[in-house]
């Protein structure tokens, strides 16, 4: 098939774009990311077949703004829908005849309608659920708060909610995702379950002595009140057993004080971000990875502890429900549920106790992707790509 994607950022969009091209496929990539640091992000990127475009100005513009403060808020709303239509417009006018044009939710309206023209299918490529859903999942939490919200407007809403009329097929990566869709009006036909891969390469359990004298719980991701961080931090201080709790990330604007006050070395550490060897040391010396999401998409980070062999406490609203063997591999959690997540993480001490829950972990990623990684995650992608371009009477190359 010849496929063309697009992406302003990275995300899993890069991944499925190389194994596409491993397998065969002729694929384009339009990234607003720089070519140099996609290249060292993705070192596969000089051995592939792929053709990549990049455009990086604006985004890494709005990018560097929001690093330093510059411009507060309504700079920074400006700038973010300005970005978008921008790299929109761009993809649209550089995009090619293809089969087959995935675009990144929010940031292909124009050129997803510019791939249609050309006689393409076009798949609206979602890492969230419905646009809706999301606005009033974390509006909600934000008031609860104190804090404004403003991340998602009107015009937001609009412009995806147009891409999902438009798009020929909408490809979510969570049945929770999937779930907020329907809830929202959209026919289940429309949409494809396809949950996302972990690099088995980069992520597998190291050889580390774990402490056996406290609860070693980890948190990786950006710490703000979308991840649940508030709801984290409750549960694991109404503890009644020795811990430590590590958050390897870095806080949002809206966390910021809060996070600052609970700083305790003995108890709670704040590490930062971390690089994926980190990362993978992390997760494999932890006895718990939690991710208590109020809203997410999936949350790459529970499949990476799994491989790591650290068991997950995942919320709902997150792949966890995708994941999760109740008592195998981890647990799930009520979102915004402090109570629900105290009393999982006193239920992970029973995981800890049994050394065979590690490999088991291991062992449900690879039943869960493959032994490819994301080598199923792209195959299945070009199964319901050749099924729906069957259906409207092309012919797959």
């Amino acid at each position: 098939m010849k496929i063309s994607i697009s992406t302003i950022g990275t995300f899993h969009y890069i991944r499925l774009a190389l194994e596409l091209a491993e397998a065969g496929h002729d694929v384009t990539l339009f990234s607003g990311y720089p070519r140099w640091k996609l290249a060292r992000q993705y070192p596969a990127l000089a051995e592939s077949t792929l053709r990549l475009v990049s455009f990086p100005y604006v985004q890494t513009f709005y990018l560097l703004c929001r690093r330093f403060g510059i411009g507060g808020r309504w700079w920074d709303r400006k700038l973010a829908h300005f970005s978008l239509e921008v790299f929109d417009r761009f993809t649209s006018r550089r995009l090619d005849p293809c089969e087959v044009f995935i675009g990144q939710g929010r940031l292909s309206l124009h050129s997803g309608r510019r791939a249609k023209a050309l006689g393409a299918l076009y798949v609206c490529d979602m890492g969230s659920s419905h646009i809706r859903t999301q606005k009033a999942l974390l509006e909600a939490e934000h008031q609860r708060r104190g804090v404004t919200f403003d991340a998602i407007d009107d015009r937001m809403v609009e412009r995806e909610e147009k891409e999902y009329e438009v798009a020929d097929a909408i490809s979510v990566i969570s049945s929770f995702a999937r779930e907020t869709f329907v809830a929202q009006g959209l026919a289940a036909g429309k949409l494809w379950l396809n949950p996302l891969g972990v690099d088995l390469a980069q992520f597998q359990p190291e050889a580390i002595a774990r402490r056996e004298d406290r609860l070693e719980i980890l948190f990786v991701g950006g710490i703000a009140l979308r991840k649940g961080i508030f709801y984290l931090l409750d549960a694991v201080q109404r503890l009644e057993i020795p811990f430590r709790l590590r958050l390897a990330g870095m806080p949002d604007v809206s966390c910021r004080d809060f996070v600052a006050a609970r700083r305790n070395p003995d108890r709670i550490e704040f590490l930062g971000h971390q690089g994926t060897a980190a990362v993978r040391r992390l997760m494999s010396e932890s006895d718990v990875l939690v991710l208590p999401s109020v809203e997410d998409g999936f949350g790459m980070v529970l499949l990476q502890a799994l491989a790591c062999g650290c068991p997950i406490i995942a919320s709902r609203h997150s792949g966890g429900p995708d994941l999760v063997e109740s008592g195998k591999n981890g647990f799930l959690v009520e979102p915004g549920n402090s109570d629900d997540l105290k009393e999982k993480l006193m239920a992970a001490l029973q995981l800890k106790a049994r050394p065979e829950i590690r490999q088991y972990c291991v062992e449900s990623v690879r039943t869960f992707c493959g032994a490819g990684g994301w080598r199923g995650y792209a195959a299945r992608y070009a199964s319901e790509l050749e099924r729906a371009l069957s259906s409207r009477g092309s012919n797959p190359l």
